[in-house]
């Protein structure tokens, strides 16, 4: 019965401290702080290392966008892009060096719509050891897309890995950063192992973006390689200071899922304040770096 199943599991993860204690918690009087109990306390949790959501420039798009959506209530559309959705959207693209991108309520929708409707179950995704997006694999299965999981790191594995699959498209799917050991991949090599067997690369910048790179913006900006992959998958909520997530690729590939995703065509579009400061933050990034 499922619902001694759910007791059983609910048991299990009661024994196993799952569940954690929720906090109040309020935004700090001093950048870089929150209020809990009434304590000012250091924000090691938030991922605006580069305290974009604290520029007056960025808080007044927001502002505007609000007064903007509010005054054009037509615009808050159940589906399709806004022209601040499409002019965030076309900002991200052009940044990391792609023709198109599309921004979704969140980046597990990004994945699942990437890759339900790019891939079928003749393709194989190789994923590095300690990949941090479990909605990957959720996403592979079902699509029915079989996984193969290879060391972290070692490039001689992954080709073998890769030269091992036959018929259908060999898919390289990078974290752009372990969370766990704080390593970039090594992407030169990985890139030259896609190029000499003819494979696809999809990295993951949702903790990159902001933190890394020549210009803040990602693994890829380290090596020169912005827009080298055949997308990038990301979050809006981390260096970029919003929230939801976005895939940056060609234009065929950002068509395609437009047309066939039933998660993108019947979700919500994220609210205009959400993603007006998007090229604002990405201006603010690379800026900071000249």
């Amino acid at each position: 019965m499922l619902e001694e199943r759910i007791k059983v599991e609910l048991a299990l993860s009661r024994r196993r401290n799952d569940f954690q204690e929720e906090l109040a918690i309020g935004l700090g009087s001093v950048a870089g702080c929150v209020e809990i109990s009434g304590r000012q306390l250091v924000d090691f949790a938030s991922w605006d290392t580069m305290g974009v959501s604290q520029d007056r420039a960025f808080r007044k798009v927001i502002l505007d966008a609000v007064e903007q959506s509010i005054l054009n209530a037509r615009l808050s559309a159940v589906r399709g892009r806004t022209a601040i959705h499409a002019q965030a959207e076309g900002g991200l693209a052009a940044a990391l060096r792609y023709e198109d991108c599309i921004i979704f309520s969140s980046r597990s929708q990004a994945i699942l719509s990437l890759v339900t409707n790019l891939f079928t179950d003749r393709d194989i995704l190789l994923v590095e050891e300690g990949m941090t997006s479990g909605i990957v694999q959720d996403a592979a299965a079902l699509a029915q897309v079989p996984i193969r999981v290879v060391p972290r790191g070692d490039v001689d594995e992954l080709a073998k890995a890769i030269e091992a699959h036959g018929a259908g498209e060999r898919i390289v799917w990078c974290d752009g950063i372990s969370l766990e050991r704080g390593e970039l991949p090594n992407l030169r090599e990985i890139v030259r192992v896609c190029l000499r067997t003819g494979s696809r690369l999809i990295v993951d910048e949702s903790h990159t973006v902001g933190l890394v790179g020549d210009s803040l913006l990602g693994s890829l900006d380290t090596v020169g390689l912005l827009g080298g992959a055949i997308a990038t998958i990301g979050s809006l909520a981390y260096g970029l200071a919003s929230f939801g997530g976005y895939v940056c690729s060609s234009r065929s590939v950002c068509d395609l899922i437009r047309a066939r995703s039933k998660a993108y065509a019947r979700e919500a579009a994220l609210p205009c304040h959400a993603v007006a400061p998007v090229s604002t933050a990405i201006g603010l990034l690379t800026s900071s770096q000249e």
